[in-house]
């Protein structure tokens, strides 16, 4: 079969399985699978075994080797001549919803609309996830041989800690060549340290009697709440208009503000309702001094996401600025949790960083608790295999894409000679205007387009590994 044929089988295969993949996914979307460890006896709770059941039934039905392991994660196997293996690794755990005033539909009646489907994890990860399969179904079905077996990985706790994969390499090991389907084009060969921490403080007997936000760690909230006493409503009205403010139970006053999510990742235009929030009060002068104390660090320490008011703000010219994102926070019998999430540049002085935090934060008051150090991830971009994945990719686009870095996650970080690779074709530094939400922001939706257009760099990306 010349090259050229085998393009035109490989077109003609996703035409006519398009309409079944589209299905397949949506099927996959419409259920609520975040993370929560232990939850229903499972790892990772009810939702993401349930959507691991869903994926591992639709590759045995698919035919390929499927294995659940223990609810962990989850693979499916096309076998090829040896047991060599090359990995295509996908999540099924997306994060929440968020604030559903900020959506215009319901994240979890997933559907088809204007060439995308629309759903809380669409394009984080399920359905590159489903469009991974297909590809494997596609070579399959084609009948092309194949000397590696192909791997796909269906993680459960990509977004919470990764925990899963680090589960399965324990126990299987890794693939001899991997990439995961999480990310952009053309491939991003180095991903930011990062940094998540606990910061804590005692607020107990103060006018500060709650403060909730947010629903990750890993997503700039889009909401955030205060519960006062011994505040008058109606000043605190006066001197912060960007709040809302209402009368609560027993005297109390609630104090409300609005932000705009994103990846903790990609915070640039977001906006946190914990810190306009924190502000806000720390601003309005009612606070006692416990309250203010407290609030008044947060409002500080999170002034920017760069980690400037943390004093661990640094930046190299590989991966640019450090950023720090405080996604979540709750009060639970007098003490305040503020999440951290530190994405950390690849030449950051690690042991430097983490003892400024923690000086920055006892001279505020504050603890720092929990504390977990991932390190950076970095593949050299011009490693044979490497660029045998950057030329397919601009083989079928329009030649422009380049190799980049980024602050985000992804299972590349965990796995030996490993990149994220698509299937977004959106670059990572388009400034035109969204039509739907991406991965961690309201509107969440994923492009048909690039779900077919991954099938077939996937495709040839897969053959031409198999021959190195």
């Amino acid at each position: 079969m010349t090259e050229q044929e085998l393009q035109v089988k490989i077109d003609q295969w996703i035409e006519e399985h398009q309409e079944q993949m589209i299905a397949d996914a949506i099927q996959l979307v419409k259920i609520k699978s975040v993370s929560q460890r232990g939850e229903g006896g499972y790892p990772y709770g009810t939702g993401c075994a349930r959507v691991l059941e869903e994926a591992l039934k639709l590759a045995k039905d698919m035919g390929f080797e499927t294995e659940n392991n223990d609810y962990y994660s989850g693979t499916a196997l096309l076998k090829g001549e040896t047991d060599r293996q090359l990995g295509v690794f996908g999540h099924l755990d997306i994060v929440p919803e968020g604030d559903l005033a900020n959506w215009d539909f319901d994240p979890y009646d997933a559907q088809l609309k204007d060439g995308y489907i629309l759903g809380r994890g669409s394009s984080d990860n399920k359905c590159p996830a489903v469009a991974s399969l297909y590809a494997m179904k596609c070579i399959r079905d084609l009948g092309l041989p194949l000397k590696h077996s192909i791997l796909m990985y269906f993680g459960c706790e990509e977004e919470a800690g990764m925990s899963d994969i680090v589960h399965y390499l324990e126990h299987h090991g890794a693939p001899e060549l991997s990439f995961t389907s999480d990310g952009r084009y053309s491939l991003c060969y180095g991903e930011k340290g990062i940094l998540t921490a606990n910061l804590t403080t005692d607020i107990s007997g103060s006018c500060l009697v709650d403060f909730g936000g947010g629903q990750a760690s890993n997503m700039v909230p889009d909401f955030a709440q205060a519960v006062l006493r011994g505040v008058d409503r109606e000043e605190l009205a006066r001197r912060a208009p960007q709040l809302s403010v209402t009368a609560g139970e027993a005297g109390t006053v609630i104090a409300k503000a609005q932000g705009i999510a994103a990846h903790a990742a990609f915070p640039e235009g977001s906006e946190s309702a914990i810190w306009k929030l924190a502000a806000a009060l720390a601003e309005s002068g009612l606070l006692d001094q416990k309250a203010a104390r407290a609030v008044g660090f947060l409002a500080e320490g999170f002034r920017d996401y760069y980690g400037t008011g943390l004093h661990i703000d640094c930046a190299d010219d590989i991966v640019g600025k450090t950023t720090a994102v405080g996604g979540m926070v709750s009060v639970r019998d007098g003490k305040l949790t503020q999440s951290l999430n530190v994405r950390y540049a690849l030449k950051a002085d690690q042991k430097e960083l983490m003892e400024n935090l923690d000086k920055t934060c006892r001279e505020h008051g504050f603890a720092v608790e929990n504390l977990k150090n991932d390190p950076p991830m970095y593949v050299d971009p011009q490693t044979p295999w490497v660029q045998v994945l950057h030329e397919t990719a601009n083989q079928f686009l329009d030649g422009s894409y380049t190799p980049y870095v980024m602050g985000g996650g992804t299972y590349a970080r965990k796995i030996p000679n490993a990149v994220a690779y698509g299937p977004t074709t959106r670059k990572i530094d388009a400034t035109d205007p969204l039509v739907y939400g991406e991965g961690h922001q309201p509107n969440e939706g994923m492009k048909v387009t690039d779900m077919t257009t991954g099938i077939r760099i996937y495709v040839n990306a897969l053959l031409r590994l198999d021959k190195m």
